[in-house]
């Protein structure tokens, strides 16, 4: 994660916040893909996953409602469910890390203005 990293000009400070907020990011996504994979539906989590992230290219849900034999409004609503649940895991994970439950929003706000600054 740093190498990618390493010819940003940002500040130093700056670069070790955006990776450790991706990895955040990222360990809650593999939780949630190791969770998929044990209920049996790991192949239907692949196919959402672009949908997770915002700098990801993600095909048109027509095209992932042929993949799951089901309606792009099918569709539609799953990623729904996907996000909300990563919204989850993702308080969960943060709930860990701060002293009081108030903390876990002003964790988020921070989080997403990291995550901003880095594609900015």
């Amino acid at each position: 994660l740093y190498e990618a990293a390493l010819t940003d000009e940002k500040d130093p400070e700056q670069i070790y916040l955006m990776t450790w907020a991706r990895t955040i990011l990222l360990s809650v996504q593999a939780q949630l893909k190791e969770e998929f994979a044990k209920n049996g539906k790991g192949q239907l989590f692949e196919v959402l996953d672009p949908y997770l992230f915002n700098d990801q290219v993600k095909p048109p849900y027509e095209q992932i409602a042929g993949q799951v034999d089901s309606s792009a409004g099918a569709v539609r609503l799953l990623v729904h469910r996907l996000r909300k649940k990563f919204r989850g895991a993702l308080e969960d994970e943060i709930r860990e890390t701060v002293s009081s439950p108030e903390e876990v929003q002003e964790e988020l706000q921070w989080l997403n203005r990291v995550m901003a600054e880095s594609v900015s």
